[in-house]
């Protein structure tokens, strides 16, 4: 990302309610983060049953250094009735590794932030005929010119890796 704040969306479907929920559900998503970000929830929405419902709220990384962050999204359920339940406050999966930084070569004074589990690559098949002469010229120049660019595990590390099938 060349940008130190970014969208993350979360997709709910109300499949099954029982209680208080059967008379309507709204919802909001957002996330908490480790220090060095903020976080704007999301507008708070009606889900339909069994209608899919996007949710988009914003990650800042405030810092203008190196920064290591932990972003763990969160959904929050209120029943269209408030005085029948309180909100239901639901972790979702995992929290994710951010790295973020402000070097001048991601972006001119933002700095940028990656996901730092995620290997980026470009994925190109010989058995589409959209791709396949592209696919067969990178698998012949990785097999045999030297330095074997955008092999995985192989190049200069600032190079995606490129997948030829």
């Amino acid at each position: 990302m060349r940008t130190r704040t970014w969208t993350q969306r979360i997709n709910a479907t109300v499949m099954i309610a029982e209680g208080a929920a059967k008379l309507g559900t709204v919802a909001y998503a957002t996330a908490t983060c480790s220090s060095g970000c903020t976080t704007t929830a999301s507008a708070t929405k009606s889900l339909p049953f069994n209608v899919a419902v996007d949710f988009d709220y914003q990650v800042t990384s405030a810092g203008s250094n190196l920064e290591q962050l932990k972003v763990l999204p969160v959904f929050t359920f209120q029943s269209v009735s408030p005085s029948i339940g309180g909100p239901l406050r639901e972790e979702i999966g995992t929290a994710v590794d951010v790295r973020c930084d402000s070097t001048p070569n991601v972006g001119p004074n933002t700095g940028g932030c990656v996901y730092a589990q995620f290997t980026p690559t470009y994925d190109v098949s010989t058995l589409n005929n959209d791709t396949a002469q592209v696919a067969w010229h990178i698998q012949w120049a990785q097999r045999n010119l030297a330095g074997k660019w955008g092999r995985k595990g192989s190049g200069p590390s600032s190079h995606a890796p490129w997948t030829v099938r």
